[in-house]
């Protein structure tokens, strides 16, 4: 049950969340190296920042970018509407970094914030494991050179967070009759908001609404779906309408979902699904490993180990906390069976399984013996100094293969954006 405002714990959780999140704002300002990467060194941040452009200057939701500035049918609105504000007001790419420079870590230190509140007031979980598990994710290296970039996965954190925080009560309510029709509407809101800053938020729409029916709250189901389908109906039919008057791109990036993966038919669709989840899940497992703490075995074991931890919480916090058991099943499915693997579309995940292995964690620290009390968090600590130690490794082995041009075996996100900067400055000086 939800706790009033007013109790001394909700207003200690309510400060520590707010430090929480403006320390997460504050490293991500101090450690990003956005300044030096080139907009388009992934190529969403260079399509984001075109359609906000355009957006701008009152040419429609179109990639200027490519030949006949056909329509764009494959990138939601969200972030380049955002975009679109330092386009129109300052009228130059500058004034476009300076706003994603001053607002992503604003909106990664609410994520962080949100995740703690939930986090200590939800699942009831200790300080230390909750930071170690569920906020440090994202101030891992990767995740604070991505999320400083125009690219939409800090909103989709922060959206998955607000959910979650506006969720718990709705289920709470003894009287499934007496439903807060306002927390269920901004409740659909936020969710399509979510979904329309980055598509891979679809996953939590279902998972909400089956945790709400699941739990009897039908009206809080039906005000939440109307909030959800309102805002992505309007979006549906402006590109309906945007795609009839085409051009439309026949570049297969710039199509679709549906057509971009190349499925024909429910059948089709499902076949390729299950044979991404499993060749996802395999190169995954042994990437982040490596990417955490560099030895191949001993990384593979951690994240299994924290999987284990994870699955464990599941199970035992299944009908206290459905939605969020939910949410990271159907997020982490689509993850999975997306088919490209890369780094960084598991970023938004991590601090959501954390969660869950933090509950984990503390159930197998109370089966330890009351002389080794001390030994799980000793256990996080050595943790916390491997991860941080293969960070700054990392970090230093991008900075060799920038100056002598040796990649290293494992391509970090710092290799990968400085690798492709002088590149796209040749081909742009070329241009």
């Amino acid at each position: 049950m939800s706790e009033p405002a007013t109790d001394p714990a909700a207003r200690r959780h309510l400060a520590e969340a707010l430090a929480a999140g403006i320390l997460v704002g504050i490293l991500h300002v101090l450690l990003r190296l956005s300044a030096g990467f080139l907009i388009g060194a992934l190529n969403d941040d260079g399509v984001y920042v075109v359609l906000g452009k355009a957006i701008a200057e009152g040419a429609g939701y179109r990639s200027l970018h490519l030949v006949g500035e056909p329509v764009q049918l494959r990138y939601p609105p969200g972030l380049p509407l955002v975009l679109a504000i330092p386009w129109a007001v300052g009228g130059s790419l500058a004034a476009v970094r300076a706003t994603v420079a001053v607002l992503h870590p604003m909106v990664t230190g609410g994520a962080a914030a949100l995740l703690w509140w939930y986090g200590r007031r939800r699942l009831a979980l200790g300080a230390w494991p909750l930071a170690v598990c569920a906020v440090s994710p994202l101030i891992l290296d990767g995740t604070i050179q991505y999320f400083n970039l125009p690219l939409s996965e800090p909103y989709f954190v922060l959206g998955w967070a607000a959910a979650l925080v506006l969720a718990g009560p709705l289920l709470d309510s003894s009287d499934p009759a007496r439903t807060p029709v306002p927390r269920a509407a901004v409740l659909g809101l936020v969710l399509a908001a979510t979904v329309l800053f980055r598509s891979a938020a679809l996953a939590l729409v279902p998972a909400v609404l089956l945790a709400l029916a699941w739990r009897r709250r039908w009206l809080a189901a039906a005000w939440t779906a109307a909030g959800i389908a309102v805002p992505l109906a309007v979006w549906m039919v402006l590109r309906a309408v945007w795609r009839a008057r085409g051009p439309v791109s026949s570049f297969p990036d710039d199509l679709g979902y549906w057509q971009w993966l190349g499925v024909k038919g429910p059948l089709g669709l499902a076949l390729h699904a299950g044979r991404s989840v499993v060749l996802s899940f395999i190169e995954y497992v042994p990437k982040l490993g490596t990417y955490l703490v560099g030895n191949l075995v001993v990384g593979v074991g951690l994240v299994i180990a924290a999987l284990a931890a994870t699955a464990a919480a599941g199970v035992r916090l299944w009908r206290e906390h459905v939605v969020l058991i939910l949410s990271v099943i159907a997020t982490g499915a689509l993850t999975l069976a997306w088919p490209f693997v890369q780094g960084r579309l598991i970023l938004p995940l991590l601090p959501f399984l954390g969660l869950l292995a933090a509950a984990g964690f503390a159930m197998a620290a109370r089966r330890v013996p009351p002389h080794l009390a001390w030994a799980p968090r000793v256990a996080l600590g050595v943790l916390v100094l491997a991860v941080t130690l293969r960070q700054l490794d990392q970090r230093e082995a991008a900075a060799r293969a920038y100056w002598t041009g040796d990649l290293p075996a494992a391509l970090s996100p710092i290799t990968l954006l400085a690798f492709r900067t002088p590149f796209i400055a040749k081909v742009a000086r070329w241009v």
